[in-house]
């Protein structure tokens, strides 16, 4: 069994990033502990992570937008591909009781995300610090360039 804490290593100094991604640790431990009850709490602590995950990825999605990333890159797919998981075991969960897949799919994430942060969301960090985006009032972003993203995507 796989487990996951919030720690600095996983701080990327992008406040709103750094919450959601705090949130979504926080919730990941709550999946950990329903798997010791009934089986309805952990239907709803894994749609709690799938609520949860659904908002992470689209306020990302929102920011990469913002920033002239191409709507079809490398991080929004690794995002609908989790996503698409994440629905398929809910749904598995949901309708034939299927634990030890939602167990699986927990101990994924756990493996997934740090490596996810670390690189991906932390390279969406890094530019929207070079590109002073500011995620909570994007009317203040300077409009894409692409010289700007450029030095963002190498």
């Amino acid at each position: 069994m796989s487990t996951l804490s919030w720690s600095d290593s996983l701080a990327l100094n992008q406040p709103q990033m750094d919450a959601t991604h705090h949130e979504f640790v926080d919730l990941l431990a709550t999946l950990d502990a329903a798997f010791d009850g009934p089986e309805k709490l952990l239907e709803l602590a894994l749609d709690a992570v799938v609520e949860h995950t659904e908002g992470h990825f689209a306020q990302e999605e929102h920011w990469m937008l913002g920033m002239g990333f191409a709507p079809q890159n490398c991080h929004s797919y690794q995002h609908a591909q989790v996503l698409k998981a994440m629905h398929e075991v809910l749904d598995r969960l949901r309708l034939d009781g299927d634990v030890v897949l939602a167990r699986q799919l927990f101990d994924e994430l756990v493996e997934w995300f740090p490596a996810h942060a670390r690189t991906m969301d932390a390279s969406l960090a890094q530019c929207m610090a070079s590109m002073a985006y500011v995620p909570a009032d994007p009317a203040r972003m300077p409009p894409p360039a692409a010289t700007a993203y450029a030095a963002c995507a190498s």
